[in-house]
């Protein structure tokens, strides 16, 4: 019954190491592929990679910001990156924004 036990508790301490070294992985939307949106989530991934974070972040490329707002509504992103217009009328420059659901 012991080295049961033993086989039990060290399966379990090998989940626990397993997932919390896993990487958690975030989408997002943003677009066109190859934009400035695009390469500012590469370049934010590349950060955090250099840093060591658990974190991973997965392109979801899109045709432009309304594309990405859409991608976030139906859940298909978990973040978005939008400009702060984006649903009203434009009045002037406008300045990237992050959005989640």
């Amino acid at each position: 019954m012991t080295i049961l036990g033993t086989v039990i508790l060290a399966g379990l301490a090998g989940l626990v190491t397993y997932y919390l070294t896993q990487s958690s992985v975030m989408t997002v939307a943003a677009g066109p592929e190859g934009g400035i949106d695009a390469k500012l989530v590469a370049a934010i991934n590349k950060k955090i990679a250099k840093e060591r974070d658990k974190i991973d972040l997965r392109l979801v490329a899109t045709a432009g910001p309304k594309e990405s707002a859409q991608a976030l509504i139906d859940h298909k992103a978990d973040l978005a990156i939008l400009p702060s217009t984006i649903g009203r009328r434009r009045t002037g420059r406008s300045s990237p924004s992050c959005a989640r659901t």
